[in-house]
């Protein structure tokens, strides 16, 4: 962001503030004297979202506001970063509920008290505490879901080095423990901004509505099914159903990876490609292979299939509850996927 003073006509007395996407220093930010005559070259360097210019009547005023909105940005995502190095943590169980709730009263606390700080905000609208308690919690809640996805998948790259087929990320792992802690966590963080709404004497934000509305979307909702998908189709091996309401059953894991075999004689290149899923549910396994080729899996060729229908091809009495989950996993082939992105509907099939 950069101040320009203008200095022709009746637009003397103005500044122009244009966005040019230059990064700061804190040093940048705190140690720049704008009261001062000969401040810098009359600029001020600050990152900007987009490239419109803000018009001032005062020079000095103008600084001060972008001053304070730096400091603001500055301030904020460093709590973020808190906030999100915390989650991951805990999703590794590397900290405890208690550090959860702690960095929740805390940042609660910490950005409420920077909101209160008049020399920063007299110019600026601030939040009220239901709103930055709702984002606290916003924020907490969506790297809940989005790391205990993360957790859950990275225990499945040890699986598939276990099972032998090396750390090449062709794979994917969903564990009914990661959703159930997600769950969980997610009961804990209502609870906990409860209790602080409770002590500020504050209304308890509506959380359904925050989840809902949030716009931190990109990777997955505030939820452990849509992340998970997000990070299954990332990895251009397997499509959840978008129905991310569904629940896992008791003790359920999956694991699906597809290699490339090296009998490959009279395939074609995307022929060669092969697949397993692992299958643990109540005590019970099934391995099931994928007939992408020629193998030995039973069942009529293609590059896409239903796990459900995979397992019911086995013969095998399976548990309803399993099947009807199961009937919410797709797999495919790398080739699959690709069609898919070129076709811009990676998501869903």
């Amino acid at each position: 962001m950069q101040i320009n003073r203008l200095m022709s006509g009746s637009e003397e007395n103005q500044c122009r503030i244009w966005k040019n996407y230059i990064g700061t220093t804190d040093a940048d930010i705190y140690n720049t004297d704008v009261s001062s005559e000969n401040a810098g070259v009359d600029t001020l360097e600050l990152t900007g979202d987009d490239s419109s210019p803000i018009i001032s009547d005062n020079y000095s005023d103008a600084s001060q506001s972008i001053i304070s909105e730096a400091k603001a940005r500055r301030f904020l995502w460093n709590e973020i970063d808190k906030m999100s190095v915390l989650m991951n943590a805990y999703s590794r169980s590397e900290v405890t509920e208690t550090d959860v709730k702690n960095c929740m009263y805390s940042e609660f606390y910490n950005i409420k008290y920077f909101y209160d700080n008049a020399d920063y905000f007299k110019n600026h609208e601030c939040k009220t505490d239901q709103q930055i308690l709702g984002s606290v919690y916003e924020r907490m809640q969506k790297y809940n879901a989005v790391f205990m996805a993360q957790t859950c998948m990275l225990e499945g790259d040890k699986l598939a080095e276990m099972y032998g087929f090396g750390d090449n990320k062709r794979n994917v792992y969903y564990d009914s423990y990661y959703y159930n802690r997600c769950q969980e966590t997610r009961r804990l963080l209502r609870e906990t901004a409860d209790e602080i709404a409770e002590q500020f004497g504050i209304k308890s934000p509506d959380y359904d509505d925050v989840e809902r509305n949030s716009p931190l979307v990109v990777d997955g909702g505030l939820d452990f099914n849509s992340c998970w998908n997000h990070q299954a189709v990332n990895r251009s091996m397997c499509i959840l159903s978008p129905d991310w309401s569904i629940k896992p059953g008791d003790r359920f894991t999956f694991f699906y990876n597809s290699y490339v075999s090296i009998l490959t004689d009279n395939l074609n290149p995307l022929g060669s490609q092969k697949g397993i899923c692992i299958i643990g549910y109540s005590g019970n396994t099934w391995t099931i292979g994928v007939p992408f080729n020629n193998s030995t899996s039973p069942g009529t060729l293609a590059d896409n299939f239903n796990v459900k229908e995979l397992l019911l091809r086995t013969g095998a009495a399976i548990d309803a509850t399993l099947l009807a989950y199961l009937d919410n996993f797709n797999v495919h082939t790398r080739a699959f996927s690709f069609e898919k992105e070129m076709s811009g509907n990676m998501f869903t099939l």
